[in-house]
């Protein structure tokens, strides 16, 4: 891997890569962010034919959710 610690880097870059880190912990998807990033890019059909869904849904909403409204009758 090549040294990048001397390397200058654009002044919000750091609040990008945060940003970045940040959507990939929430598990969106990186075929979305490359997309996202480089229109002309990665094409995100082929990398999910590749990589496969992932076993949780997490962009379909939970039918079964509970409820914040207080006590039960």
């Amino acid at each position: 891997m090549a040294d990048t610690s001397g390397t200058e880097w654009p002044a919000g870059a750091s609040a990008d890569s945060d940003t970045v880190m940040g959507l990939l912990a929430e598990h969106v998807p990186l075929a979305l962010l490359a997309d996202l990033a480089a229109p002309g890019g990665p094409v995100s059909q082929e990398i999910l034919e590749s990589e496969g869904l992932p076993d949780d849904a997490w962009w379909e909403a939970a039918d079964d959710a509970p409820s914040t409204g207080g006590a039960s009758s």
